[in-house]
């Protein structure tokens, strides 16, 4: 009897383990935290813009930022 009760469990496990280390639909999470990372990026860009002057001057912003950005790889 504590044969067959070792022998379910080990089954069980091994079955569990294997079901853990699947990776399907891991695709769908990574893609689902890019989009939540923009979706905080941009929130974080308008507020910030919201606290500077306004909404038009975020592509102003933008391009000065990338400007500064390619000097320093310069």
């Amino acid at each position: 009897m504590p044969y067959r009760t070792i022998a379910w469990l080990h089954v069980h496990l091994v079955a569990t383990a294997t079901a853990l280390r699947d990776q399907r639909g891991q695709g769908t999470v990574e893609y689902v935290g890019i989009i939540l990372m923009i979706a905080v990026l941009l929130t974080a860009m308008v507020a910030a813009a919201k606290s500077a002057g306004g909404l038009k001057e975020i592509p102003e912003v933008l391009v000065d930022q990338l400007k500064k950005a390619i000097q320093k790889v310069k």
